[in-house]
């Protein structure tokens, strides 16, 4: 049965504070917020993985620096190795985006890096994000200075002259879902101190790709009407960009162009590829099938073209807006790669294609077998013909042999989590986390067990081609065999970790009605009351009292409103009060928002006057019956504001609770477990707190580098805080300081917060050889009122002092970590042992004083 009521607003449902803002100005608010909080020296701690890798966007190298990569991540920032993928670091992580679309070295001198932001991926279902300009760096990626362009939002291509690093083309792809006016191809002959647009389609189509004949002083560039249009074109300029001509000559131009990637001979510059995504459909046998990729070739400089092939190119699998990239060896202008779901590869100018594969090692252990699909770039080495780096949905390749053999560089933490549930196990905690095309995976959280191992995370499944997009999983709660695991669009299993025999348990629809719609991330879970009941939401609710073998309809379909403005495909988010069983929430696509209080038999529609939202995060109370908290955001549209609310009396009234948070997305809510009015939140630049139900916040994210938070979970009997993001793997935050302060602190007042004990480093085989992965160090947190100087002792249980130092402490909370050094003396012998002293296992009292501050704390080092 459905029931619609009335709702009254608390406070205005639009968030107070927002306004029309570009990405820059929230950056700006949110560095404002971390350097004013009182949480800015709390420690997020990476927490891997890497071994499942991450999408790749943009490769560039400096060709005369051997074994300097650089490595655009979608979502994942930009990353950097000297010794040939060895090792990585993270060179972009404290700027105002993560979002990648192009790195281009500049030929001339290494060092300068321009980096267009925003990645040039036009996904669905909020997973695109928004970049804000074009960056340099003039000393290898040291330090960045932002170069204008912060309204372009998404970038697809960087180019540098090859002689002059001050002469750089941007193309400008726009904003994905609205209108706006920087877009279009820019021109600048300062290195980026100005830009000129030297090419404007349109305010709603941008420029996607460009290459620049440096020997003829030719530019040619492509349009994109996404995802298909007329104004999808080529053009080309002879005198920078001062007048433009359309490439129709043999190029097709109509209704069913999309996106187009081009490619310059650098032997050859008047020789000229590109491949386009031709939406236009072929029958084949009485069905209808997109044309797919298809290359082009000019040997003009772009004024005719004709296409290369006669047969299909079969590697666009109906999304070839992901795609647009060709490239052409430096030394053939016969050499042609087309990229796509696989990558193709033709030693005779695009005539004929064969698929690149070989033999993939992987740097750290990994059970895919395949070269990952999906790809997006390929650099090719200027100086050997056999050096290709591939990236893709799976991260790094390396080929030294042409491609017959892989070393995938599954070394950097660039997981894109769409979901996390923390198995708190009494040894180490255990994450289960679905991933962008990197399937469900599992792992310790080494970061919350002092002095664990590293790493040790397996895939909880992988499809044939090592990848698979991978959502909720998590296991069964009385059955250690037993997991559950979804993939995209609600497709879900039921899997024997021991045995490894798995189970298709999607629920299916009942005789006679229509086939059940599924969102692409499908809500489902398994009730805090019962370890064999779950929860589905399709477009109906489905549930099920025998671990999936069986389903019945809990629900009509929920996403029919009677809004019409709200009808929608399907259920984005699922929820079950934990306090009361039958208690349930749903939510749509389109912001339509259901209650039942008697486990389905009636729903009660509670989304009038909310706004016309994605609901993304339903979070009931694990301390009040009637509290449910409720996030909501914008899909397919440039809306980035939050919406965030709390209603008291299951959803009859909602209050909004958005004021004083920036204008960023507000992707899930998280409880704290011990003191009710203590909630969390992770948006699209990191995590915040409010001690009073959302009525202020607090950034926690001070020390987090910039990135999507997904989920949040607690770890560690509730002293961890762990952080999924989109692009960056998992982070763990020691927490009990923040529940402390806001319980025990008084205004103005010092006081101990809380102490991680440590662990000794234990020692190899030979005498004095320690195993520093087996160490961890101690901690401790309080709270300061003033700045200055203070004094840290360590006395043991007779008083007498094992150790002291000096500490800088600032006015906020402080943070010291000690690693039980007592003291260190070098050896400069043959074969030098450093002489190490460490305090004795042991119980021992922590002291910290200065600026009329005194501060005791029992330390136990085992």
């Amino acid at each position: 049965m459905i029931r619609k009521v009335s709702l009254l607003i608390w406070v205005l449902v639009s968030p107070v504070m927002l306004t029309a803002q570009n990405p820059l100005e929230t950056y700006s608010e949110v560095q404002k917020m971390e350097d004013a909080s009182v949480f800015k020296k709390l420690e997020w701690v990476p927490a891997g993985p890497s071994f499942q890798g991450g999408r790749i966007e943009s490769i560039d190298c400096p060709p005369d620096q051997p074994g300097v990569i650089y490595a655009g991540f979608g979502s994942g920032s930009l990353w950097k190795t000297t010794d040939q993928g060895l090792h990585w670091a993270c060179i972009f992580k404290d700027q105002a985006t993560f979002s990648i679309g192009d790195i281009a070295v500049a030929p001339s001198n290494p060092e300068i890096l321009y980096l267009g932001t925003g990645e040039n991926l036009r996904a669905t279902r909020g997973y695109t994000y928004t970049g804000t300009g074009i960056y340099k760096s003039v000393n290898g990626g040291k330090t960045w200075t932002q170069k204008g362009l912060p309204d372009s939002h998404h970038i697809g291509r960087v180019v540098v002259d090859p002689n002059d690093a001050n002469l750089v083309f941007a193309a400008c792809i726009g904003h994905m879902w609205s209108p706006n006016a920087e877009r279009g191809l820019f021109l600048s002959r300062n290195g980026g101190d100005s830009w000129e647009k030297i090419l404007h389609i349109s305010d709603s189509v941008g420029i996607v790709d460009v290459v620049w004949d440096p020997v003829h002083k030719i530019i040619i560039a492509a349009s994109w009407e996404m995802i298909q249009g007329q104004r999808s074109a080529i053009f080309r300029s002879e005198n920078y960009g001062a007048t433009w001509e359309k490439c129709e000559s043999g190029f097709p131009v109509n209704e069913g162009i999309g996106r187009i990637g081009l490619s310059i001979s650098p032997s050859h510059p008047n020789v000229v590829y590109a491949v386009i995504d031709n939406r236009n459909t072929l029958k084949t046998g009485g069905d209808e099938k997109l044309i797919g990729a298809e290359v082009y070739r000019s040997d003009d400089s772009g004024k005719t073209w004709k296409r290369t092939h006669s047969t299909s190119l079969d590697i666009y699998s109906g999304f070839g807006w992901a795609f647009g990239d060709i490239r052409v060896s430096p030394h053939d202008r016969n050499k042609v790669y087309v990229l796509g779901v696989h990558t193709l590869q033709s030693h005779d100018g695009g005539k004929t294609f064969t698929k690149l594969g070989g033999q993939v090692t992987h740097l750290i252990p990994n059970k895919g077998t395949a070269l990952h699909l999906d790809n997006h770039d390929l650099y090719l080495d200027p100086f050997n013909p056999e050096n290709l780096i591939l990236g893709n949905d799976g991260g790094i390749y390396i080929s030294h042999d042409g491609g017959r053999n892989w070393l995938h560089c599954n070394n950097i933490p660039t997981g894109e989590f769409y979901d996390l549930i923390v198995d708190n196990r009494p040894e180490v905690p255990v994450a289960y986390g679905g991933t962008q095309d990197n399937s469900c995976i599992k792992g310790p959280l080494n970061s919350v067990v002092p002095g664990s191992a590293p790493e040790g995370w397996e895939y909880v499944w992988l499809d044939p081609w090592s990848g698979g997009d991978g959502f909720t999983s998590m296991p069964d709660p009385t059955d250690p065999d037993l997991c559950y695991y979804t993939s995209q669009n609600g497709n879900l299993n039921k899997k024997n970790i021991r045995t490894g025999e798995t189970r298709f348990i999607q629920p299916s629809s009942e005789a006679g009605e229509s086939p059940i719609r599924t969102s692409w991330f499908t809500p489902w879970f398994i009730s805090k009351h019962n370890p064999t009941s779950l929860y589905y939401g399709a477009n109906k609710v489905y549930h099920s009292i025998d671990r999936g073998d069986n389903w019945f309809r809990l629900s009509p379909d929920l996403c029919y409103s009677e809004d019409p403005f709200r009808k929608s495909r399907a259920m984005t988010a699922l929820a079950e009060s934990p306090v009361k069983s039958g208690l349930l929430y749903a939510g749509t696509e389109k912001g339509a928002l259901w209650v039942s209080r008697d486990d389905g038999i009636n729903w009660i529609e509670i989304s009038n006057d909310l706004p016309i939202k994605a609901v993304c995060c339903i979070m009931p109370s694990v301390h009040e019956e009637g509290r449910v908290y409720l996030a909501m955001r914008a899909l397919d549209e440039d809306d980035y504001k939050p919406y965030l609310y709390i209603s008291e009396n299951k959803g009859v009234n909602w209050k909004s609770i958005s004021r004083g948070l920036p204008v960023d997305r507000v992707n899930y809510i998280l409880e704290d477990p011990v003191m009710q009015d203590l909630i969390y939140i992770g948006t699209d630049r990191g995590v915040f707190v409010s001690a009073n139900r959302g009525n202020t916040w607090t950034s926690l994210s001070a020390t987090l580098p910039t990135a999507s938070v997904q989920k949040l979970a607690w770890a560690g009997d509730n002293g961890f805080l762990v952080a999924a993001t989109h692009g960056l793997s998992l982070f763990t935050l020691f927490a009990e300081p923040v529940r402390r302060f806001y319980k025990s602190i008084a205004p103005g007042e010092a006081g101990f917060l809380a102490l991680k004990s440590g662990k000794l480093p234990a020692q190899k085989d030979f005498q004095g050889d320690l195993n520093w992965l087996t160490s961890a160090d101690s901690e401790v947190y309080w709270y300061q009122p003033t700045a200055g100087s203070m004094v840290i002792i360590l006395t043991d249980q007779k008083d007498k002092e094992i150790f002291s130092t000096r500490f800088e402490a600032e006015t906020g909370i402080n943070r010291w970590s000690w690693n039980h050094v007592i003291s260190f003396k070098e050896d400069t012998g043959l074969y030098p042992m450093p002489e190490i002293k460490f305090p004795a296992p042991g119980d021992y009292l922590l002291t910290i004083q200065g600026q009329g501050t005194i501060v005791k704390a029992d330390l136990n080092i085992r």
